[in-house]
């Protein structure tokens, strides 16, 4: 499955130049709601397809703990037929998700874990993810936050000792990721997103921001955005060798409820095909 939520694994390319958007053209039944809303929802189940087989679904559902998520089951089908399921504990500490450990949905064994540090302030300082915790962790992938003094953050990402890419991004007033820039081997990145004004699924969960969300630890679906929705995301690369620039570009639609949180939900990527993203609310 081809998913620009890779990118952020991999390169933690985030994106730039965003605007608070009051573009509502891509959107539909929105009952004029918007983030100022005061009723809390929180996500009870998401499902939703893989973007290039559409015969692959995926189900997520969610347990909370009062405002904490305290466990989430993926179910994985093929034309219906459930393939496997995975089981994610939320560990919190002082209100902040510290750990996450995932277990095989069958075997209850636990096959990796993501780890979480914070400063003083609450902000994220440090990510790590643990391939068998059973074996330990030994800091072999892990990325580092660092805010600077102009309200800009530089993301660093390690692998095995040595750092394997740097880029710099920044947040709106919202609370949104939106810019970021940086190189990539032989080529410079820059990216272009843009939101709507409504509230993100996942904004009344404790301990979620903006960086828990492109750790994406709460759903595999293609949902960015922490207070707002994304509805559009460009990125471009350009490289030493101009036959190797590239660019992607994703759209997304969405029906909200009476609340003003997204319902349904269109990913399209084009050239690739689309997703279809469901959430049900508690």
């Amino acid at each position: 499955m081809k998913k620009f939520a890779n990118i952020f694994l991999i390169t933690l390319l985030i994106f730039s130049c965003s605007s608070d958007s009051d573009n509502d053209d891509n959107n539909n039944n929105n009952n004029n709601n918007n983030n100022n809303n005061e009723v809390a929802l929180f996500p009870s189940q998401i499902s939703y397809n893989d973007i290039e087989s559409s015969q692959y679904t995926y189900q997520e559902d969610f347990t909370y703990d009062g405002d904490k998520i305290v466990e989430k089951l993926r179910s994985s089908f093929n034309n219906g037929s459930l393939q496997s399921s995975t089981r994610s504990e939320f560990i919190y500490a002082n209100n902040l998700i510290s750990r996450v450990d995932n277990y095989d949905g069958s075997s209850n064994t636990i096959n990796s874990r993501d780890s979480f540090e914070y400063d003083s302030q609450g902000r994220l300082t440090r990510s790590e993810y643990c391939y068998n915790p059973s074996s330990g962790c030994n800091d072999d992938e892990y990325n580092t936050y660092t805010y600077n003094s102009n309200g800009s953050i530089t993301f660093q990402s390690y692998y095995n000792g040595t750092m394997e890419s740097s880029s710099t991004a920044q947040v709106d007033n919202n609370g949104n990721l939106i810019s970021a820039n940086g190189p990539d081997g032989d080529c410079v990145f820059s990216s272009t997103l843009e939101y709507d004004n409504y509230n993100g699924p996942f904004k009344n969960v404790t301990g979620a921001s903006a960086l828990m969300m492109i750790q994406w630890v709460f759903t595999d679906a293609e949902l960015v955005g922490y207070n707002n929705n994304v509805i559009s995301w460009i990125e471009e690369y350009t490289c030493d060798d101009s036959s190797e620039d590239e660019s992607y570009g994703y759209t997304f639609t969405y029906d909200y409820n009476d609340e003003g949180y997204p319902r349904n939900i269109v990913v399209t990527e084009v050239g690739f095909g689309e997703e279809t993203i469901t959430i049900t609310y508690n």
